[in-house]
């Protein structure tokens, strides 16, 4: 939602060509996002909230005239991590703060004279500054509540970390809050949000880095997302779904076989748990759940609704259903891994829905196999594919 809330407020569209580290620090946990120019590829959150760091390390600093230190080594133990495993091919050249927090540090240095961009010399100064000054002293010198001048010192600790461990000039500071962010995403989702910029993009984009990471057969996944869209697109006025469901269908394509790359023998099952561990920015926890189900139940045999509800927790049914019925039958069209159909035209009556392929390949695999995984689109739209 802040992300929303900066693109629109910053025509975040027509930024320059560097890469760029999202940071956006929470109460229980810090979300960081790596741009590659405009495309985001990464999405991470690491359990250091600004109130997480403060309340469990203060139990141990209490009595310490060096809370700080003790805060810097628990800090930086996952700066570092995610840095080896994400950032150390990536010149990022700029981070983006984003929320009230880095507004309350702008204030401790307003000898600076800060606009909307830090410095890392500027920081530094900044940084020291809220390091030797008390919570209630920063309260009271510089006007911020005190409960958030207690998560200062955590928050610029984490910003200090991620300079430490990038190639990062500058911190980028927009005048962007969470409730910018509510609104922007309520616009967003409605359509009246004025931006060129198509989030839909980030999140394929996201889903791509993934793919990637995990080695999938990038041919054979570009035939199926292509099939399966095909398949969508051929009989709305029967399914019913939207444009979400749609780029929902399209991310479960992407990565149906990204499991294959830890087990080859459960990769379906595999590719679940991956979908399930990793955040993709713009995504629900609901979204990606149903996403992930999609995948499982490409392969797995659908239960009835009340008997599948405990392991599908908050994902619709209907929903995941319905998508993983057409993952199916794409997903067979390329059987043998080799692109043999890459063209089909459909034709949609009486409740048939007629595929019909050009090709001067072989398709007997193909066209054997996709006769027994109609099943479950047949018991779930009440059309048979042909």
């Amino acid at each position: 939602m802040n992300y929303k809330a900066y693109a629109a407020k910053s025509k975040f569209e027509d930024a320059d060509t560097k890469n760029r580290a999202l940071l956006d620090i929470g109460a229980g946990s810090l979300q960081i996002s790596i741009f590659d120019k405009q495309n985001l590829i990464q999405t991470q959150n690491l359990p250091i909230g600004a109130v997480r760091i403060r309340d469990y390390l203060a139990k141990y600093g209490a009595d310490t005239v060096a809370l700080e230190n003790i805060m810097e080594e628990f800090v930086s133990n996952f700066i570092e991590e995610f840095r080896n495993l994400f950032i150390n091919d990536k010149d990022i050249k700029s981070i983006i703060a984003i929320g009230d927090g880095i507004a309350n540090l702008k204030k401790v240095g307003p000898e600076l004279n800060i606009t909307d961009k830090i410095t890392r010399d500027q920081f530094r100064v900044l940084y020291h500054k809220v390091v030797e000054t008390t919570p209630e002293v920063l309260s009271e010198k510089y006007g911020v509540p005190y409960e958030r001048a207690t998560l200062m010192l955590p928050m610029a600790i984490i910003y200090q970390s991620f300079l430490d461990n990038s190639r990062a000039e500058d911190i980028i500071t927009p005048d962007v809050t969470f409730c910018d962010g509510i609104v922007a995403d309520y616009m967003d989702k409605n359509g009246t949000l004025l931006l060129n910029k198509n989030f839909d993009e980030d999140i394929i984009a996201s889903a791509n880095s993934i793919a990637k990471k995990y080695k999938v057969n990038r041919k054979h996944t570009q035939n199926v997302t292509q099939n399966a869209l095909d398949i969508f697109d051929s009989f709305k006025s029967v399914h019913g779904l939207g444009r979400r469901e749609r780029l929902q269908l399209q991310i479960a394509a992407m990565l149906h076989s990204c499991g294959k790359f830890v087990n080859m023998n459960v990769g379906t099952m595999m590719s679940y748990h991956i979908i399930m561990s990793t955040e993709i920015l713009g995504l629900s926890h609901k979204e990606r759940e149903e996403i992930a189900n999609i995948v499982k139940f490409n392969e797995y045999y659908l239960p009835s609704q009340t008997k599948a509800q405990v392991s599908l927790m908050t994902a619709d049914y209907m929903k995941v259903a319905k998508l993983a019925s057409i993952l199916r039958l794409a997903d067979v069209l390329d059987k043998s891994h080799r692109q043999k159909i890459s063209d089909m035209k459909f034709s949609f009556k009486d409740y048939v829905l007629t595929m019909t392929v050009d090709t001067l390949n072989d398709i007997t695999l193909e066209a054997g196999v996709f006769k027994t995984k109609t099943e479950l689109f047949r018991k779930v739209f009440g059309v048979k594919p042909v």
